[in-house]
Formats: structure tokens, C-alpha cells, sequence
């Protein structure tokens, strides 16, 4: 393992070269100056740390804060590598490596890189949390192309956070300028910095350096939206008035229509009171029917009480009659003895007249009249016993003959009772057969109505597949065809839109047509670009062709999904089409995952594919739909199972149109067989209603008949009755008379109770039974139906019928067809269009609007900004010109920079001692000694740290009136660096380069090599100058590598850090 080897160097060491007289003064002076460090530290490094880094196994070093000088035999250069990648440097960058596997050590699995950095003083970052150290740590893996941060307490090692961000935030606060080229320069940067000779490259490595090229980029940026804008909005400008002059033709369209929208809002309000104003007719229906129900049962309340009465006169009146016969039996028993005594008179009287006969047998004048009143007492008493037994023989006959009449028609009667009483039972039946015949037949009738909009659906289907089969894009919906017409004729900034996609994909099993059509749906009308430009130009052309297509944007990547497909047992969706185009297939495996939708025929075996992974999903599937339209689990809905929403066939996925058509064929012959079924059973079903309606008139007819029979009946008794009681004597008759009074009321009663009861029984069933239910049934559909019109029940005048609100939005209807046909578009077609329009003009106009007050204010920006980076980058220029002389007049030179910010062009100029020689000798003696004069200036002038540029500058000034034409001397024989040799020309660029970093403001400064090509003099001359710059920028810490012997000092403020060559074996 290597370890860094951190030893102070001696004081004189006899092994190293022979210095001059020069670099001893630098060394010495170095010395002198070096003094404890007390300044705050803030983004500077503390020390870092490598594992299995490059080329070490373990590596440690700890930085002075403010010069370092790294030497060793190899592996140094690791050093700053691991600086730039653990301060989130890209690989790139470095050129050590193109990614970041290759910084991990041979056969080793990992790398880790750890940098400390100060956060002291009063701009420290969160020092709440990081204390006044920040540790950086960075782990990079050979078996991932991820790599992990750490970011933590440096005192505590607690971990703060593990987000790039937050590493970013730090570098951005810290100013630490991580792949700023000139801050970091590492082996190669260094070699091409110092190599770099030309005018433009030298421009480069001075734009990139002061961060002046990053400001022009971002400027460059800003102009070239501004140009984008402004031909964006000029391109609108030129549209603006063809889009204003569309609108006011669709405002005055619309405002022509505003009379027919009105009218159609009231239209909408009477259909709303027209659907409810069969509710209130049916309501109204029913009260009324239930008002007269109401009224029947008070009158049958009525008649029964009267009944009860009538009843109540009848038992009196039996009551009575019996009395009276009683009576009559009584009667009939007196006369018996009467007849009795009659006989016993007679034979008292003959006894008597024999007595008169043998009295006046004495007396001759009584003889005669005796004689007489025997003749007529005898004529009378045989009349008597005559009439008698004509009288007895005639009744018996007479009696006998009317009983069997009697009792013929009181069967009679009876038997119409038992027929009325059946026909009355056999009524109800029908009626409730009548009222399911009824509402069967209305059922039929839905029926009959569903299955012919069932054929028109079928038959419009048949016909657009007809069309279909001519134009396929058909299939796709409105204005897609001429979508895709469109698309050709226009020019696109990527490749032309795709779509619509359906167009690409095919069935390979027509089973699964229905199924397949509805997972994919809109996405198969959508169509596909692959920049925001594309999409706004192909969404105006859908505008224009009324398209309602979508527009996917995306990128054509074909990226692999086999590993997220289930096992290959499994049917899919993807393995059950076929698609044309790749990047369509990858974009339906974005929208619907049709790699992990499931296709199985029968739902059993669905809930098993579903559940056999332990109870959960198979791998890499998400759902499963069956044949018939069953979808089995979901991400979302678990393992149940749902019907889906089946959409219906439009061909988009089969070029063979003519099985579906010929499908659809056979469905209106079938559904033309069932209406033709239907339309049988609802002739039948009429036949049964009229046959039922028949019956009951029949029946109802025979009541009324044998009622009329039974009044015929009761009369001919009434008047068998009355002849029976002329025969009868005098009190019988007039008993028999009131009773047969009685009997007339007693019966006229029973049939006015049996009418009454008969209609208070046919109004409890046929009325309150079949008409109210029916009524409430009826009003429950029309309650129903209405509320699909409206909600809320509307207002409705008591006075209107649905009948006059008919009448008026008829009216109305005919109003608007007349104002629509003015018109080549419907009201609701004009009513959008117009609202398209003028929606989109008025957005043009304020996104114009916007567009070119946010191109004013970003040109005023622009050009406020571009004039704030010229001063910038003059005064820039000023600064590194004046450090520049400042740095060559410290070796003895002298030149400048001549920079040509038109051309991006930076020339050095110098010339070197011997050049002064040579112009003195050309020139004037006096030269030599106005350089040795400046030199031994510039030379004590350095002996502070402070020296100030402006110093410098105010010496040249005041000896310019004494030298002006000595400089143009010494202007003119100054050379650029092509002249110059290896070490002269690395001095330049050494100080060419500090004075970049004297205009920057990062903490850390680090260079690699950057004395390889120096001789001993201008090495010593250039290490004196970086630490005298070092010296002055205390809040700057400076990492230089070199793999020559140092010839300089530690010091408080230098540190000198030996590494040993690595191991580079496991």
C-alpha cells in the first residue's frame, strides 16, 4: 500500500541542482516572509482522501491553507482528478477517463473519494448543521453506472444529506468553479494551456477563465429566443387579421342566432315542463280517480245504511206477516164450527119447518108459505153443496198448478243468481288477465321499440363499414382523413407526424377484436410527433378539419421492454397484433402496457392465471380481459371482476371489413326475426286482450239479462201472487195485498242492495286495483323520464296541459327550423364555431400582446446585460493586461496583451532581455539603463506583498514624457510567443495564467506540471512570482504539482508535500 510521505524539506540540500544566485533570493525570501496563517478559511481544502482511486490503493493528504507544492515520483496527478470527480466533476472533464468506472482500481469493485473542506467565518454554509468542516465523500461502482454521495458534519461524521443538489449548493455558495478549465488545471489541461500559441485559443482560454464565454453563451441564448420570438411573432402578425376577420364573421353568425338560442332555451324550459306536465295530467288522473272512488264508496256507505234500514222494515214487516198469519190460521179455525153450526142450523131449520108444517097442517094460510121457504131453502142448500164442491175441485187444481209454476221460477231465479254470482267471479279473472295483458303489451312495445333502434344502429354501422372499406382512415373519426391529406403539405421542424396510430396495427385472431379495441381505444386515433413546434402546427390543422384526435409527443427511442413481458405461455395483447412501426409499438407500450395485458378465453381460467403466483398476479402482469368482455383484477381494483365498458366495432384494427359487415348482416336479420317474433306475440297478446274485452262485455251482458229475467220472474210471482189473493176472503185478501206490498219493496230493495254491493265490489277491484296501480305505475315511468329532462321539477301553470305545451314547442321547433335553415349549420355547430373563433382570436391577441412586451423587456435586458459584459470584460482585460506587464517586468521583461475582442483574438507580446540588449545597441545607451532602472524598481517594489498595479502604472506614468520614444522603440521589437524559447515562452504562459487567476474569484487554484518545460532561471523567477501571488490572495488556496526537485522553502503559509510512487498491484 502507498502512503504519502509528508516531509518538511531541508533546510540546503547538497543532492539537488546548483541553483543560481536568483532562485537562492526566491527560497530565502520565502522564508522570510512566512508567518502563522490567521485568516478565516472558507471553501478551502483541508485534506482528501483516495480508496482504490486510479492508481492508489489508500491515499492521504492533508493541504496547507495557503500554498501547496505536491512532488513525487508518480500518481500525483490522481489528486486532482479526485478533487474534480468528488466536487461533482464529470469524468470527461478530467481526461483521465470517459466514464467513472475507469477511475476504480484494477480489479477492485469500488472507488471511494473523500474531500474536506473548511466552513469558517461569517458566509459559512449551514453551519448549523456542517460545523466549520465539510466532508465530501463520492462512491463510485464498476457494477452500476450510479455513483452515491455523502454529505456530512466533517467534526461529527453525522450524514447530512446524499443529494447531488445539495453538493451543488455547496460548490455554488463556496464559488468553487469546479469546470471552470482555468481553475483546475490538471497534467493534460496544462500541458495544452502551456502549449497554446495561438491568437484565438488564447482568446478562449480567457473568455473560459474569467467565466466571461458562460455570460456570452447565456446572452447568445437570450438573442437567439428573441429571433425565435420574433418570427413567431411575426409569423401571427401575418395571421391576425384572416383570424379577426373569421371571428367577426362568426360574431355576426352567432349574433344572428342569438334569437334562436334564446328560443331554444325556452324550448328546453317547456320540453323540461312538458315531460313534468305528464306527471302532473297522470297526477291529476289519479286524484280524479281516487275523488270518484272516494264519491262511490260514500254513496255504497250510504246505500248499506239504507240497507240496514230497509232490513230493519223487513223484519217488521215479517214480523208482522207471520203475526198475521198466525191470524189467518186462526181465522181458519173459526170458520170450521161456523160451517158446523151452519149444517146444525140447517137441520134445525128443517126440524123447525117439519115442526111449522105439522103446526100450521092446522093452520091452512102458514101451509102455503112454508112450502115456498122449504122449495128455496132446499134450492139454496143444493146450490151451496154444489158450489161447494165446484169450488173445492177448482182450487185444489188451480193451487196445484200454480204452486209447480211458482216453484219452476223461483229455480229459475236461483239459477240466475248462481249465474250472476260466476259471471261476477269469472269478471274479476279477466279483469287481472287483462291488466297483465296490458302491461305485457307495453313491455313488447319497448321491446319492439329497442330492437328497431338496435337495426337503424346496425344498419348505420353497415353503411359507414361500407364507406369504410372505400376510405380506412374513415374508421378513425371525423377529419382524420383529411388530417392525414394535410400532413404531407406541410413543412415540419422533426420527422412528419405519425398516425394515426390504429393505422399501424392489425389482428391476428378476430375473436379478439371487440376486446383489443377497447383496451387501445383512443389511442389508436391518436397521431405522434416528437417536438412542441410539430404538435402546434399539426393541432391548427386538426382545427381546421374538426379533428378530435390526440397528439402524442415523444421521442422516437426504441428502447426494450421484453424484460418487463410475462412468461411467454401467456397470450397478451402485444403477441396478439401485429404492428408495422417500432416506435408506434414502444409508444402503445407507454400509453397502455399492452405487453402486461392478459387475453384469456374463459373467465375460470382467468381467476386461476390471476391467483397463481402464491395467491398474487403473475409476474409482469397487470390485468387479464377475457372473450366475453370480463375484465379479472386490476393494479387498482385488486382480483375483481368487472364487466367492461365494451366499445363497439369501428374496424380500426382489421382490414377484412367484410366479416364484420356480414356479422352485422346477420345481427338485423336475427334482430329482424325477433321484431318479426315480437310483433306475432304482441298481435297474439292483442287478440287476448280483445278476446278478454269481448268476454267481459258477454258476461256482463248476461248479468244485465238475468237481471231483466229476474225482475220478469218477481212480477209474474207478484201477479200469481195477486190472483191467489182475489180468491181468498176479504181480510186474507188485504193482508195478502200489504204483504205482497211488502214483498215488492223487500225485493225491490234486495235488487237495489244487490247493484249497489255488485258496483261497490267492481269499483274496489276493477278501479281501485287496475286503474289507480296503473295510474301510479304510469306516473312513477313519466316521474322517472322527466327527471332524465330535468332534475328539479319546474313551475308549471296549473292552466297549461301537456297537450298546449305540445302545441307550443311545436311552435317553437318550427321557428328555429326556419332560422336553421337560413343557415348551411345547425345553431349548435354555428354557436361552437363562433365560441372557437372568438376564444382563439382573443388568445392570439393577448398571447401577441404578451409575446411582444416579453420580447421588448428581453431585448432591453439583453442589451442592459450585454453592455454591463463589455465593461465587465474591458475592465477584465484592463486588469489581466496590467498584471501581465506587471508579472514579465518582475523576470526583466517586457510586453502586454493585445486583445482584438472583435476578432476574439488575445496576442502576447514580449520581449526578453537580450532583445533590450539588442535594441539598446540599436538605439541608445540609455535604454539599458531605463531598464535596470525599472527592473530595480519593479524588484523592490515586490519585496510587499501588497504591490499594487496602479503603482506600476503611475511609474510608467511619470517618466512617459522622459522615454516616449524609447517605448516605441520597445514596442516595435517585441515578439509574440512563437519567437520565444521553451522556457521564455512557459514564463509567458505562467504569467499569462496568474493573471487570469488574479481576476477570478475561486478559493481553490490548482495546476499540474506546469514547470516542465522551464529552464532553472525562469522556474525560480516563476515560483517566486506564484508564491508573491499566493501572498496576496489570502483567501485563495493553490495545489501545484510538479515532478521536479522543489527549490523552495516551507514555510507557515507553503507546504511541501513527497509521495512515493503507488504499488499498483492488488
Amino acid at each position: 500500500m502507498s502512503r504519502r510521505s509528508n516531509v518538511d524539506a531541508p533546510e540546503n540540500s547538497k543532492t539537488k541542482k546548483q541553483k543560481t544566485a536568483k532562485d537562492q533570493d526566491v527560497i530565502n525570501d520565502s522564508d522570510s516572509e512566512g508567518e502563522e496563517l490567521t485568516e478565516s478559511r472558507l471553501g478551502i481544502i483541508q485534506k482528501v482522501e483516495l480508496q482504490d482511486f486510479m492508481c492508489h490503493s489508500h491515499l492521504e493528504v492533508e493541504f496547507g491553507s495557503r500554498l501547496n507544492f505536491i512532488n513525487g515520483e508518480n500518481g500525483s496527478n490522481a489528486i486532482l482528478t479526485a478533487i474534480t470527480i468528488a466536487l461533482g466533476g464529470k469524468a470527461s472533464f478530467t481526461n483521465r477517463s470517459t466514464n467513472m468506472q475507469g477511475f476504480i482500481k484494477e480489479s477492485k469493485q469500488r472507488a471511494i473519494v473523500k474531500v474536506w473542506l473548511y466552513n469558517e467565518g461569517p458566509d459559512a454554509f449551514k453551519p448549523q448543521e456542517y460545523a466549520n468542516l465539510i466532508q465530501i465523500e463520492r462512491a463510485i461502482f464498476r457494477d452500476s453506472k450510479s455513483n452515491s454521495y455523502k454529505l456530512k458534519n466533517g467534526i461529527t461524521g453525522h450524514i447530512i444529506s446524499t443529494k447531488k443538489s445539495e453538493l451543488t449548493a455547496i460548490v455554488d455558495h463556496l464559488a468553487i468553479q469546479i469546470e471552470n478549465p482555468i481553475n483546475i488545471l490538471s497534467q493534460d489541461a496544462s500541458r495544452e494551456f502551456l502549449a497554446s500559441s495561438k491568437p484565438d485559443q488564447l482568446y478562449q482560454w480567457f473568455l473560459k477563465g474569467t467565466q466571461l464565454q458562460q455570460l456570452s453563451d447565456d446572452l447568445e441564448a437570450v438573442r437567439e429566443t428573441v429571433g425565435i420570438v420574433e418570427n413567431y411573432i411575426t409569423k401571427r402578425q401575418s395571421i391576425m387579421p384572416e383570424m379577426k376577420s373569421r371571428k367577426l364573421e362568426w360574431e355576426q353568425k352567432y349574433q344572428m342566432l342569438t334569437q334562436a338560442r334564446q328560443l331554444i332555451q325556452n324550448m328546453q324550459s317547456m320540453e323540461e315542463k312538458l315531460a313534468w306536465s305528464f306527471v302532473s295530467d297522470a297526477e291529476k288522473s289519479r286524484d280524479k280517480n281516487n275523488a270518484l272512488i272516494l264519491e262511490q264508496l260514500g254513496k255504497v256507505e250510504k246505500i248499506a245504511a239504507k240497507i240496514d234500514l230497509e232490513k230493519k222494515k223487513i223484519d217488521a214487516i215479517e214480523s208482522f206477516v207471520m203475526e198475521k198469519q198466525k191470524e189467518l190460521a186462526d181465522i181458519a179455525g173459526r170458520i170450521d164450527p161456523i160451517q158446523v153450526k151452519k149444517s146444525d142450523a140447517s137441520t134445525a131449520e128443517s126440524a123447525l119447518v117439519a115442526e111449522l108444517r105439522r103446526l100450521k097442517n092446522n093452520e091452512l094460510e102458514m101451509n102455503a108459505d112454508a112450502r115456498e121457504y122449504r122449495k128455496r131453502l132446499e134450492a139454496l142448500k143444493n146450490q151451496i153443496k154444489n158450489e161447494k164442491r165446484r169450488l173445492e175441485g177448482d182450487q185444489k187444481s188451480e193451487k196445484a198448478k200454480v204452486e209447480n209454476l211458482k216453484a219452476l221460477l223461483n229455480t229459475e231465479n236461483e239459477e240466475i243468481k248462481n249465474k250472476i254470482s260466476s259471471g261476477k267471479l269469472k269478471l274479476q279473472s279477466i279483469d287481472s288477465e287483462l291488466t297483465i295483458f296490458q302491461q305485457n303489451s307495453a313491455k313488447i312495445s319497448d321491446k319492439i321499440d329497442q330492437i328497431k333502434a338496435n337495426i337503424m344502429n346496425k344498419k348505420r354501422d353497415i353503411e359507414r363499414l361500407k364507406q369504410q372499406s372505400k376510405n380506412s382512415l374513415l374508421a378513425f373519426g371525423r377529419g382524420v382523413s383529411e388530417v392525414a391529406s394535410e400532413i404531407p403539405k406541410n413543412k415540419w421542424v422533426g420527422r412528419s407526424p405519425i398516425g394515426p396510430l390504429g393505422k399501424y396495427v392489425k389482428l391476428k385472431d378476430i375473436k379478439w377484436n371487440t376486446v383489443i379495441e377497447t383496451i387501445l381505444d383512443k389511442s389508436l386515433n391518436m397521431f405522434m410527433v416528437d417536438n412542441h413546434q410539430d404538435r402546434t402546427t399539426l393541432d391548427n390543422i386538426m382545427r381546421r378539419c374538426n379533428c378530435q384526435s390526440g397528439i402524442l409527443i415523444c421521442k422516437p427511442e426504441l428502447f426494450d421492454y421484453k424484460a418487463g413481458e410475462p412468461d411467454s405461455s401467456y397470450k397478451t395483447v402485444l403477441r396478439s397484433i401485429e404492428i408495422e412501426d417500432e416506435i408506434v409499438k414502444r409508444q402503445l407500450i407507454n400509453i397502455n402496457r399492452i405487453e402486461q395485458i392478459l387475453l384469456v378465453e374463459f373467465r375460470s381460467l382467468a381467476d386461476d392465471i390471476m391467483k397463481s403466483n402464491n395467491g398474487r398476479f403473475p409476474k409482469n402482469v397487470v390485468a387479464c380481459f377475457t372473450v366475453d368482455g370480463f375484465q379479472v383484477g386490476s393494479r387498482t381494483g385488486g382480483f375483481s371482476t368487472l364487466a367492461a365498458n365494451l366499445v363497439k366495432p369501428t374496424g380500426r384494427l382489421t382490414e377484412d371489413l367484410s366479416s364484420i359487415i356480414s356479422r352485422f348482416n346477420n345481427s338485423v336479420e336475427q334482430s329482424n326475426n325477433e321484431l318479426e317474433k315480437t310483433n306475432s306475440e304482441k298481435f297474439e297478446l292483442k287478440k287476448k286482450i280483445a278476446h278478454a274485452v269481448q268476454e267481459s262485455k258477454n258476461i256482463d251482458e248476461q248479468r244485465r239479462n238475468g237481471i231483466r229475467r229476474m225482475d220478469a220472474i218477481n212480477e209474474q210471482l207478484n201477479k200469481i201472487d195477486l190472483e191467489i189473493a182475489e180468491q181468498e176472503p176479504a181480510n186474507i185478501m188485504a193482508l195478502e195485498a200489504e204483504q205482497r206490498d211488502v214483498q215488492e219493496s223487500l225485493l225491490m230493495v234486495q235488487r237495489q242492495f244487490a247493484d249497489q254491493l255488485e258496483a261497490k265490489e267492481s269499483l274496489n277491484e276493477r278501479l281501485k286495483n287496475s286503474k289507480t296501480k296503473e295510474l301510479e305505475v304510469e306516473i312513477s315511468t313519466l316521474t322517472k323520464q322527466a327527471e332524465v329532462v330535468c332534475a328539479e321539477r319546474p313551475g308549471i301553470d296549473n292552466n297549461l296541459t301537456s297537450a298546449q305545451l305540445q302545441a307550443d314547442i311545436e311552435a317553437l321547433s318550427k321557428t328555429i327550423s326556419e332560422i336553421e335553415s337560413s343557415q348551411s349549420q345547425s345553431i349548435e355547430e354555428i354557436t361552437i364555431q363562433a365560441q372557437k373563433y372568438i376564444s382563439d382570436y382573443n388568445t392570439a391577441k393577448k398571447q401577441l400582446r404578451r409575446m411582444i412586451y416579453y420580447v421588448k423587456t428581453l431585448k432591453e435586458a439583453y442589451q442592459l446585460r450585454l453592455k454591463r459584459w463589455i465593461i465587465f470584460r474591458d475592465s477584465m482585460t484592463v486588469r489581466i493586461k496590467s498584471q501581465f506587464t506587471l508579472h514579465l517586468y518582475r523576470r526583466g521583461y517586457a510586453g502586454s496583451l493585445e486583445f482584438d475582442h472583435t476578432g476574439q483574438l488575445l496576442t502576447p507580446r514580449v520581449h526578453t532581455d537580450n532583445d533590450l540588449a539588442l535594441i539598446a545597441a540599436n538605439n541608445t545607451s540609455d535604454l539599458s539603463d531605463f531598464v535596470k532602472k525599472k527592473s530595480t524598481s519593479l524588484d523592490e517594489k515586490s519585496e510587499n506583498d501588497n504591490v499594487e498595479i496602479n503603482n506600476v502604472n503611475k511609474s510608467y506614468d511619470q517618466n512617459n514624457s522622459q522615454s516616449k520614444n524609447l517605448q516605441q522603440n520597445i514596442f516595435n521589437y517585441r515578439k509574440d510567443t512563437k519567437s520565444l524559447s521553451g522556457g521564455e515562452k512557459s514564463f509567458t504562459t505562467i504569467s499569462f495564467l496568474l493573471s487570469l487567476w488574479e481576476a477570478m474569484s475561486c478559493p481553490i487554484r490548482a495546476l499540474d506540471e506546469f514547470d516542465v518545460f522551464m529552464d532553472a532561471a525562469n522556474r525560480a523567477i516563476s515560483m517566486r512570482m506564484i508564491v508573491k501571488s499566493a501572498r496576496c490572495s489570502p483567501d485563495t488556496q493553490f495545489l501545484l504539482i510538479s515532478p521536479q526537485d522543489m527549490t523552495i522553502k516551507p514555510a507557515a503559509d507553503i507546504k511541501i508535500l513527497f509521495l512515493y510512487a503507488p504499488n499498483r498491484t492488488s
